[in-house]
């Protein structure tokens, strides 16, 4: 129970820390096997915030993250919320601490510039993570008269934070496990290429492709829960172009993220052995014919697919003595349904500071404005080079196809555009009339 709920609150969020124990925390409660994480699970920050915010005016709140990966959209979405997100380049070695550096740094002089003679005396101070770095930040706080909350994880919260609350009223502790269906989805459907070594295919005798969207929707779902649950694995699913089949893709690797070569399960036990379970919790929603693991044929068309070209079974074993002909299945387009899914090289949400300059082009990490993702993919063929030289020379066209779009071309058209090689300043003079010459 919240004991300030009125007054006003500045919010400070390990978004690490908050986003992998929820993940853990889905796998828990689902019974997956030791080490695994649920990667299908998703929580809304802003409704997080939401909850622990309500009835209190926002001063500020700032988010905390690391990088690789840079989903923009999911970042685009929290500065909808008005919380200011800062990034920092994952470091393996540092192990984040560039992170938790920057968030005690700011919440302390946030503590100190939101005095009680400023804000009022009802000031508080709304932590999300229970790691025990950041006991110094909560103590800090106490200092200076803040009340605070920390939101997190009963099995990620420190003893010294637990500590901490107990020892004083003014800190309050707010499991998010009791919130955790409201603020949390999960994602169901595979976009990617095929695993060949971790996927079940499953053959329906009523095709799910004369079904409506909605339909088709809720049957992946079921097919999704029943499947994580029975083989203890987080799994997506998707239809593939023959209607008549649908893949189940076990997301987990055979090994654990940490490099060491035990394997964290075992495909044949934990999902093969029990794939008849899961036709048999799904026959009252489709009419099955039977299930295939996709080791078990050989098809011609799975160039475009991630799978190895090792030799296979050239049969495929049926359940419960169904009539099939497997010569029927070899000459499958085993393709997604949809359209295949480009990689995508950005790995950071900053933009680049090298712009049209950069001599990575397309493949650049950093993020790229759209006039210059434009320029890279309408001039493949120019080099890094090249891209060296954008607008440091003359376009000799009388007539250029780019006069409407000036900045796909890589000659500059008037002096307004051009950049000198020598100082490196755009749209004052050419190279060869640049002071540093003289």
């Amino acid at each position: 129970m919240d004991l300030f709920p009125q007054g006003v609150a500045i919010v400070y969020i390990d978004n690490s820390n908050i986003f992998i124990n929820t993940q853990k925390h889905s796998a828990r409660l689902k019974g997956y096997l030791p080490k695994i994480q649920d990667v299908c699970c998703r929580i809304d920050i802003g409704k997080l915030v939401d909850l622990a915010c309500e009835g209190k005016q926002v001063l500020c709140g700032k988010l905390y993250g690391s990088e690789p990966p840079a989903l923009d959209t999911v970042w685009k979405a929290i500065r909808r919320k008005e919380i200011e997100v800062h990034t920092c380049k994952k470091s393996f070695a540092s192990k984040e601490k560039e992170t938790d550096t920057s968030l005690t740094a700011d919440a302390v002089e946030d503590c100190v510039q939101y005095s009680a003679d400023k804000v009022g005396t009802l000031r508080t101070f709304i932590l999300f993570s229970g790691d025990r770095d950041m006991l110094p930040v909560v103590q800090k706080a106490e200092k200076y008269g803040w009340n605070v909350h920390v939101w997190a994880f009963k099995n990620s919260l420190s003893d010294g934070i637990a500590r901490e609350c107990r020892q004083n009223q003014c800190v309050q502790i707010f499991f998010i496990d009791s919130v955790f269906h409201e603020i949390t989805f999960c994602e169901t459907e595979w976009s990617l290429r095929v695993p060949r070594e971790r996927s079940l295919v499953l053959i329906f005798s009523d095709s799910p492709g004369v079904w409506k969207k909605p339909a088709k929707d809720a049957f992946i779902h079921k097919v999704i829960d029943t499947s994580s649950r029975l083989f203890s694995l987080p799994t997506r699913g998707l239809f593939l172009t023959d209607r008549h089949f649908a893949v189940v893709v076990c997301l987990e690797e055979k090994y654990t993220k940490s490099g060491d070569k035990r394997s964290t399960y075992d495909f044949t036990d934990h999902v093969w052995s029990k794939a008849k379970f899961l036709k048999n919790n799904l026959e009252n929603c489709v009419e099955f014919q039977t299930y295939i693991n996709f080791l078990q044929y050989r098809d011609p068309n799975l160039n475009d697919l991630d799978v190895d070209d090792e030799h296979l079974p050239d049969e495929i074993e049926l359940e419960d003595n169904a009539s099939l002909n497997p010569e029927d299945y070899f000459d499958i387009n085993f393709q997604p349904v949809k359209q295949k899914t480009k990689k995508n090289h950005t790995r950071y949400s900053e933009h680049c500071m090298y712009r049209f300059w950069c001599k990575n082009g397309i493949q650049c990490r950093y993020t790229h404005s759209p006039e210059e993702k434009e320029y890279f993919k309408k001039n493949p063929q120019i080099g890094p080079m090249q891209r060296y030289r954008y607008k440091s020379r003359f376009c000799t066209l009388a007539y250029c196809d780019y006069r409407d779009r000036p900045y796909l071309c890589p000659f500059a058209h008037d002096v307004k555009e051009v950049r000198c090689l020598r100082c490196l300043e755009i749209g004052l003079h050419w190279t060869d009339e640049c002071p540093l010459n003289q």
